[in-house]
Formats: C-alpha cells, structure tokens, sequence
C-alpha cells in the first residue's frame, strides 16, 4: 500500500483531451475530462483556440471547418510533445 510520502503515480503527467461527439458542441464533454484529469492530479494542456480544454469535433472531423479539430490536434500533439520534454 502506498503510503501518504509516496507520489502519486499520475501527479503533473501532461495530457491532451480530445472529443468527438455528435451533438453541436464538444466543449462540454472536454471540460468534464479536463476536470476529471485534474481529480486525477495530472496536468491537462489548453489550446488558444476554441474549445480551449482540447481538440474537439462534430460530424465529420475532416469537414469540421468550426472546431478546425485536425489543425487543432496536430498543435495539441506538439504542446504534448513540448510537455513531456521538459519532464526529462
């Protein structure tokens, strides 16, 4: 059993959250992972564009020209990258 000294396993671990859904807007569902990823003491990472809490798309994600999730997602995945560089 862990004791309350040891770190916890998934404390400040990045992590990009990414929704699909099929409803207008994913900013909902992406702030339910951002809090439960901050339950979870880890350190989600925020774009500058909207849904800000990750990438998020509806429909076809390839025609998706208002939530831009490829262009998005390619930005999150170097944030990403960034990230966990800096943890080594």
């Amino acid at each position: 059993m862990r004791g309350f000294k040891d770190p916890h396993p998934l404390n400040d671990k990045p992590c990009g959250l990414v929704a699909v859904c099929g409803g207008d807007d994913p900013r909902l569902v992406l702030e339910h992972l951002f809090n439960f990823a901050l339950a979870l003491r880890m350190a989600p990472l925020t774009l500058k564009s909207y849904p800000y809490f990750g990438v998020g798309g509806k429909g076809n994600v390839k025609e998706d020209k208002d939530l831009n999730p490829i262009e998005n997602a390619k930005t999150l995945g170097k944030l990403l990258v960034k990230a966990i560089a800096k943890r080594l």
